[in-house]
C-alpha cells in the first residue's frame, strides 16, 4: 500500500530493469533492519524504493508495506505518532485502537499481526524532519521495530544527525548515491524506454559527462549523437542539490574538482582544512563524491561542469601553492600520475624537472598520451636555449636533457617514428662516450640499453649480444617488458629467436640474460619462455614450474609481471588441465587489486571474462565490448593494443565477423610494423577466419597463407587453433594448395615441435586444430542443450514469474517439493542465473516469458 503526499512516487513511465540494485538492497535488508538512501535530487532514490517495493510484495505475497512521504506539514509535535498509527492501519487493512505512545501502539498492532508476515515501511524526504519530538519518536519507532519489520529511509542528505548513529553503530546499512548511478547499459535501456535512439558512442559521451546520475540523464537530450546540455538540470542542481549543502561541504566539493583525488589527510596536510573522513563519507553517501579504489574521493563528473558554469571553482593563481603541496603529497604516497597532473599546473620548469627525476618509472606507470602531452608542454627546455628538440647541442647535454631524450625516444618508438628514435639513440650513445666518470656512464648506458631494447627493429639476439659486450658489472633493470601486454613474449618485441634455435644456443642466450639482468628481468625471461613454449605446443614443460614461478613474481611487486603471471595461469585454468591454480590466481589478483595502475586492473578483469567457465559468457562479453572496451581509434592503438586484440577476439566469438575483420586488419598492420611476429600472424589468421565466415573464401585463403607463413618461422601452433571450423578449413585448404601430403602414421618429436620437419610441423598443426575444433563444437552443443528449457521447466518458470513459492508450485502442479527444487535448480543453471528475479529477467530477455 502506498500513501502519496504532494510528490507522485509511483509511475510505470521510464522504468528500467535494475535487478542488480534490487538484489543489493535485498541482500542488505536481510542483514539489517534499516536501510538508508541519502542522495541528491534526481539520484533515483524514489524509483529504486518503488521498484524494491514491488519486488518485495511479489516475492512475498503475504507481506505488507506502507510508503510515507514527509513534507513541511509533518513537523508539528505528535504528528509522527498519528502518521505511524495511520500506516499500521493501512497495513492491517482495518481500524486499530489508538495509543499514547509507540510501544503500546506496536503492542496493539502485533496482537493481530501474524508472526511470519513481513512488513516494509518506506519513509521518503526524511531531510524535512526538523521537529525534535518527532525525531525522538522516530528513533523509538526504530527501537521497538519487530524483527519481521524492515524500514527504508530516503533523503537528500544523511539527516537528521541522530539517525547517523545507527549506521556508525552497525544497526543500519546505507545505499550510496554511487550505487544508484546508471551504468552505460542502463543509460541505453533508459533512452530506449523513452523511445529515443541512442548510439553506443552517445551513451559513452553521456556517461562520461553525467557519471550515470539518473536525474542528469533524464534532463539531457540528444541531437545528432552528441549530448545537448539542458540548462534546466543545472537550475535543479543549484536549487535542490547545491543549495542544500552546508558551506564546508561546498568547499570540499569545489577543491575536489581541482585536484585528481582527495582524502581527509590530503585536506589536512595540503589545504590546511580540518576535514574528517566522516564528512567525506557523508558526501559519498549522497553521491556527490565517489570513492576510487586504492585512492580517494573524486566528484561526480557533472559537478565540475556545473561549478565551471557557475564560475565557482578557485582561480588558478590562488592554487599554485596548493598545487606544489599536492604534488609533494601525491609523490609521497606513490601516486605518480596524480603528482604529474599537479606539477603540470605549476609550470614547464617544474614539469621538466619532475619528468627527469621519474623518467624510468614513467614508462611503466604513466599513460603514453600523458607523456606525449608533457613533452609537448616542455618543448622549450628549462634553460630557454632551444624550442627545437632536433637542434639541441649534443656536446652540452646535461643530466636532465638525457632523461627527457630517453622519454622522447620512448614515445617515438610507440608512435613508430623511427627517425626520432635513431636521433635519441645517437644522442644517448654520444653522451655515454663523452661521460666524465663511471657512475655517469652507467646511468646513461642504462637509458641507452633500455631505449634500444624498446626498438623492436633490433633483433633480440643482437641486442643481447651487444648488451653483454657494453654492460660492465652489476645488474641491468629494464623499465618495461610489455607495454601492459600480459603476453610478455610479444608485448614489445618477439623473443622467439632466443628459444627457436638449437638447445645449445638457447642455453647460451639464457646464460647471457641472467648474468646481465636483475631479478625482475630474470623472472620475466622465465615467463617469456613459458609463453613461447605454450604457443609451440610444449605446455607440459612449463606447467609443473608455474607455482614456484608465481611465488617469485609475488616477491618483486611488478604490475607487469603480476598480470603476465595471471594470464599464464589463467590459460591452463581455461584449458581444463589436471593442474588447477585457484589459490595462486586469487593471491595474484589480490596483489593486483592493491596496485594503483587502472590499466592492469582493466586487463585483469577482461582476462577473467575470457577464462570464465560458467555459462552465459557471450552475454558478458557482449556487454564488455559495447560498454567497457576501448573505442576503436587509430591514435590509441599503441596505448591499448592488447585490449584491442581481446576485443577483436570477442567480435569473432560473438559472430560479428565484419567488425572482427576490420579490427584484426588494424592490429595486423600495427604488429607487422612493430616486428611482433606472433601477434601479427595471429591477427592475419583471425582476419582470414572472419572473412571466411562471411563467404569471402579467396581473400581469406590469401591472408591465411600470409599468417601461416609468417608464424611458421618460429613454429607457432596455438595461435591458429582458436578459430573453430573456419580456422581448421583454412589450414586444410592451405595444405592442399601447397601440395602438402601428410602421412597417416603419427610421428613423435619428443615434445618439441622444433625437431619436426616441415611436413611434421604441418601434421602437428592440423592435429591440434582438429582437437580444438572438437572442443569448440562440443562446448557449443552443450550450451545449446543446457539453454533449452523443458515444458515442465517453462511451467515452473511461469509460476515463479507470478511470485509463487516452491511450496505453492508443488501444490498447484501436484508434484513433490524436492522435484520442484530440482526444476528450479535446472532453470537457474540453463539460464546462467543465481536467483528467481534474475531467472525471470533473463527469461524475458530471451523471449521465454
Amino acid at each position: 500500500m502506498v500513501r502519496e503526499g504532494k510528490y507522485r512516487i509511483d509511475t510505470e513511465k521510464d522504468r528500467i530493469n535494475r535487478s542488480g540494485l534490487i538484489k543489493q538492497m535485498d541482500r542488505k535488508l536481510k542483514e539489517y533492519q534499516i536501510l538508508f538512501f541519502a542522495a541528491g535530487a534526481g539520484s533515483g532514490k524514489t524509483t529504486a524504493a518503488v521498484l524494491f517495493l514491488k519486488y518485495f510484495l511479489k516475492k512475498q505475497p503475504k507481506a505488507k508495506a506502507a510508503y510515507y512521504i514527509f513534507d513541511e506539514n509533518d513537523n508539528t509535535p505528535g504528528f509522527l505518532l498519528a502518521g505511524i498509527h495511520h500506516l499500521l492501519e493501512k497495513i492491517k487493512g482495518k481500524k486499530l485502537s489508538s495509543a499514547d505512545n509507540l510501544r503500546d501502539e506496536f503492542s496493539l498492532f502485533l496482537k493481530e499481526m501474524e508472526e511470519e508476515n513481513q512488513v516494509l515501511f518506506i519513509f521518503d524526504h526524511i531531510e524535512t524532519m526538523e521537529n525534535l519530538e518527532n525525531i525522538r519518536q522516530m528513533k523509538l519507532f526504530f527501537e521497538y521495530l519487530p524483527k519481521q519489520c524492515k524500514i527504508i529511509l530516503l533523503g537528500r542528505r544523511l539527516e537528521p544527525e541522530a539517525f547517523l548513529e545507527m549506521i556508525y553503530s552497525g544497526r543500519a546499512a546505507a545505499i550510496s548515491g554511487e550505487e544508484l548511478l546508471f551504468s552505460k547499459r542502463e543509460i541505453v535501456e533508459f533512452f530506449q524506454k523513452k523511445q529515443k535512439k541512442i548510439t553506443a558512442f552517445a551513451a559513452d559521451e553521456l556517461y562520461q559527462y553525467t557519471g550515470g546520475w539518473p536525474g542528469a540523464c533524464e534532463q539531457l537530450t540528444f541531437r545528432e549523437n552528441s549530448v545537448g546540455y539542458s540548462p534546466y538540470f543545472f537550475i535543479q542542481m543549484k536549487e535542490q542539490i547545491w543549495g542544500c549543502l552546508p558551506k564546508r561541504e561546498r568547499e570540499i566539493l569545489m577543491y575536489s574538482c581541482v585536484f585528481p583525488f582527495v582524502t581527509g589527510d590530503f585536506y589536512r596536510k595540503v589545504l590546511n582544512l580540518p576535514i574528517e573522513e566522516e564528512t567525506l563519507y557523508r558526501l559519498e553517501i549522497t553521491g556527490l563524491l565517489r570513492k576510487e579504489a586504492k585512492k580517494g574521493y573524486v566528484p561526480v563528473p557533472f559537478l565540475k561542469t556545473f561549478l565551471q558554469r557557475e564560475d565557482m571553482l578557485p582561480e588558478e593563481k590562488s592554487l599554485i601553492l596548493f598545487q606544489r603541496k599536492a604534488a609533494d603529497w601525491y609523490e609521497k604516497h606513490l601516486f605518480l600520475q596524480e603528482m604529474f597532473l599537479s606539477v603540470e599546473q605549476i609550470g614547464k620548469r617544474e614539469l621538466a624537472a619532475a619528468m627527469a627525476q621519474y623518467a624510468k618509472k614513467m614508462v611503466r606507470n604513466i599513460p603514453l598520451a600523458s607523456i606525449r602531452r608533457y613533452l609537448e608542454l616542455i618543448a622549450e627546455y628549462p634553460d630557454g636555449k632551444s624550442a627545437d628538440w632536433g637542434n639541441v647541442d649534443e656536446k652540452n647535454l646535461d643530466g636532465q636533457n638525457i632523461d627527457l631524450w630517453f622519454l622522447k625516444g620512448y614515445v617515438a618508438v610507440r608512435d613508430q617514428d623511427w627517425a626520432v628514435v635513431e636521433q635519441a639513440e645517437q644522442i644517448l650513445l654520444h653522451s655515454y662516450e663523452n661521460a666524465e666518470n663511471e657512475a655517469r656512464k652507467r646511468e646513461i648506458v642504462t637509458y641507452y640499453r633500455n631505449l634500444t631494447f624498446l626498438d623492436s627493429r633490433i633483433e633480440i639476439t643482437k641486442w643481447l649480444e651487444e648488451t653483454a659486450t657494453q654492460w660492465e658489472g652489476g645488474e641491468l633493470s629494464l623499465f618495461t617488458f610489455s607495454y601492459g601486454s600480459p603476453a610478455l613474449n610479444c608485448g614489445i618485441r618477439d623473443f622467439a629467436p632466443l628459444f627457436s634455435g638449437k638447445i645449445k644456443e638457447e642455453r647460451m642466450y639464457e646464460k647471457y640474460w641472467n648474468e646481465i639482468m636483475d631479478e625482475p628481468g630474470r623472472i620475466a625471461l622465465e615467463m617469456i619462455k613459458s609463453f613461447y613454449y605454450i604457443q609451440t605446443e610444449r605446455g607440459s614443460q612449463v606447467i609443473e614450474n608455474l607455482s614456484a614461478l608465481a611465488a617469485r613474481v609475488q616477491t618483486v611487486q611488478s604490475g607487469e609481471l603480476l598480470i603476465g603471471m595471471y594470464a599464464l595461469m589463467s590459460y591452463f585454468q581455461r584449458m581444463g588441465t589436471q593442474y588447477q591454480f585457484e589459490a595462486e590466481l586469487e593471491e595474484i589478483r589480490s596483489q593486483i587489486d592493491k596496485m594503483h595502475d587502472p590499466g592492469i586492473h582493466r586487463i585483469c578483469e577482461v582476462l577473467e571474462l575470457y577464462t570464465r567457465k560458467s555459462r552465459g559468457i557471450e552475454d558478458d562479453l557482449g556487454r564488455w565490448i559495447l560498454y567497457e572496451a576501448p573505442e576503436e581509434r587509430e591514435e590509441e592503438l599503441a596505448e591499448n593494443h592488447y585490449l584491442y586484440y581481446l576485443k577483436a577476439r570477442g567480435y569473432f566469438i560473438l559472430k560479428q565477423y565484419k567488425r572482427a575483420d576490420n579490427l584484426f586488419k588494424k592490429l595486423a598492420d600495427y604488429y607487422e610494423k612493430m616486428n611482433l611476429t606472433q601477434f601479427a600472424a595471429d591477427c592475419l589468421f583471425g582476419q582470414a577466419a572472419s572473412l571466411y565466415e562471411t563467404g569471402d573464401k579467396n581473400q581469406a585463403l590469401i591472408l591465411a597463407t600470409k599468417g601461416l607463413t609468417l608464424g611458421m618461422k618460429y613454429r607457432y601452433i596455438e595461435i591458429y587453433c582458436h578459430y573453430g571450423t573456419a580456422g581448421l578449413e583454412l589450414i586444410e585448404n592451405y595444405q592442399k594448395m601447397m601440395g602438402i601430403e601428410l602421412g597417416t602414421k603419427k610421428q613423435y618429436y619428443y615434445g618439441n615441435v622444433l625437431r619436426a620437419n616441415y611436413e611434421g610441423y604441418q601434421s602437428i598443426l592440423l592435429r591440434c586444430a582438429k582437437r580444438e575444433q572438437r572442443k569448440i563444437l562440443r562446448s557449443e552443443k552443450e550450451e545449446k542443450q543446457h539453454s533449452q528449457l523443458t515444458i515442465t521447466e517453462l511451467t515452473v518458470l511461469q509460476y515463479i514469474n507470478g511470485g509463487a513459492s516452491n511450496e505453492e508450485i508443488s501444490e498447484k502442479m501436484n508434484i513433490k517439493l524436492p522435484t520442484v527444487k530440482t526444476h528450479v535448480y535446472n532453470i537457474f543453471r540453463k539460464l546462467g542465473t543465481n536467483s528467481r528475479v534474475q531467472a525471470v529477467n533473463e527469461a524475458k530477455e530471451k523471449g521465454l516469458l
